[in-house]
């Protein structure tokens, strides 16, 4: 299994009004894989062999937008964006719904590519903290 590097940004546009607010999000990154890792006989862990050369894996470009509306009041978030990528030619749509619970805890539903047979559903928890 290779390591993979990554960096981006994120630009990010919060409109409130009343107790709503529309946020535009655009994420950039750029992903690279970091070499291949050695393998050496079962029966030596401490032995390597070095390691093969191989084609060097080209960068993937990734680029991600969505529009999110909060309702304030109630802590909840609805969202649509897509993203694409360099060595993908589909671009992926994703609805979602996020709500706060309590304090930083809250809770995401996503559903990506949906109304296409390989279309990925998923429920997160987690803290949100920004300092």
């Amino acid at each position: 299994m290779s390591e993979q590097g990554k960096v981006g940004t994120t630009l990010k546009q919060s409109i409130p009004f009343g107790q709503f607010a529309v946020s535009l999000q655009n994420t950039y990154s750029v992903t690279e894989t970091l070499g291949q890792p050695a393998t050496g006989p079962a029966d030596m862990p401490l032995m390597a062999l070095p390691p093969t050369p191989g084609p060097v894996s080209p960068q993937v470009f990734g680029n991600e937008k969505a529009v999110k509306f909060n309702i304030l009041p109630t802590g909840t978030t609805l969202g649509a964006g897509l993203a694409t990528a360099s060595n993908d030619p589909v671009t992926h749509n994703t609805l979602s719904a996020e709500q706060k619970l309590y304090g930083p805890l809250q809770v995401t539903t996503a559903v990506t590519d949906f109304g296409q047979t390989s279309s990925n559903k998923s429920i997160t928890a987690g803290f949100k903290v920004h300092w």
